[in-house]
This record gives C-alpha cells, structure tokens and sequence, in this order.
C-alpha cells in the first residue's frame, strides 16, 4: 500500500492530466447531448410509419416513366424520384406543347398507381419546356394525398 501511494504521489501531474482529460471527455458527451437531443432518430420521426404496406416499387416507377412518355409524342424525359412521403416527377417537354396538354399529363401518374398508394404520398410534377424562353413553362402541379386534382402554378 506504502508502494502505491508512493508511485502516485511521483506521478501527481500524470493523474492530474488524466482524470482532468476523463472530466472533458464526460462533459463533452453530455454538451454534444444537449445541443443535438435527436441525434440517432429517424429523419422523418414516425411520419413515414406505414411505408412499407405502400412502397413504390422500381417497376411502378418505370410504368409512369413509360405511361408518361406513351401519353404524349411531346414528352422528351421523365424523371421520378421518391422523397419521404412525396414522389417528384419531372417532365421534361417538346418546344411546342401547349400548356394545357402538357397539365394533362399529371393525371397519368395518379391513373398508374394504387389508391392506396396515392392517399398516402403528396405528389409534385415539374414540367419544363426544352426551350427555355416558351412563356409559361416551367410549371408545377401539386397533388395532396387527400386531393383529387392537381393544382398548378407557373411561370408567367
């Protein structure tokens, strides 16, 4: 026991660093702790509950792409991407299609998937013209799940 005391009494400022070294480290995880409280859960908390019973599958998205692209001889691309509870389709169209054929469009995405799916996901189609200077494109339509048409806004 004398030996131990010793060995700590010659080695104080190695203590001393340590133990002041463990302090920071501690208070450090409870800071970090109290600026981000939600660190380790989900992005979306429990909104995205359910999603699985719902999912978008890699065929549903390619039967819009392909549904979109059959449904006018304008369309040029089509691009969907899925974000939490919101599909995003972009509709990328011929220099010379009039706005409401290109408003028509929307529907196809609502008629090529389940209702079960459309009352659970928000929808947004963008819809841009290959020519940049065509008044009124680009345009958006948006779709709440609880709705049933489209309602547009656009470039003027």
């Amino acid at each position: 026991m004398d030996k131990l005391l010793k060995d700590l009494k010659g080695n104080k400022y190695t203590i001393i660093a340590l133990v002041a070294f463990v302090a920071i480290v501690v208070m450090g995880y409870f800071l970090y702790k109290f600026m981000v409280p939600n660190s380790g859960n989900p992005l979306y908390g429990n909104r995205l509950d359910g999603q699985e019973v719902v999912a978008i599958t890699n065929a549903d998205i390619n039967t819009i792409k392909n549904k979109i692209t059959e449904a006018s001889k304008n369309v040029i691309s089509v691009a969907v991407n899925i974000s939490g509870r919101t599909i995003n389709v972009t509709i990328n169209v011929a220099k010379d299609t009039k706005i409401e054929d290109a408003k028509k469009l929307a529907p196809v995405i609502v008629s090529n998937l389940k209702a079960v799916q459309v009352s659970y996901h928000d929808i947004q189609v963008f819809i841009t013209n290959e020519n940049a200077d065509v008044k009124g494109y680009p345009m958006i339509g948006y779709k709440e799940k609880s709705e049933t048409v489209f309602t547009f806004s656009g470039a003027k």
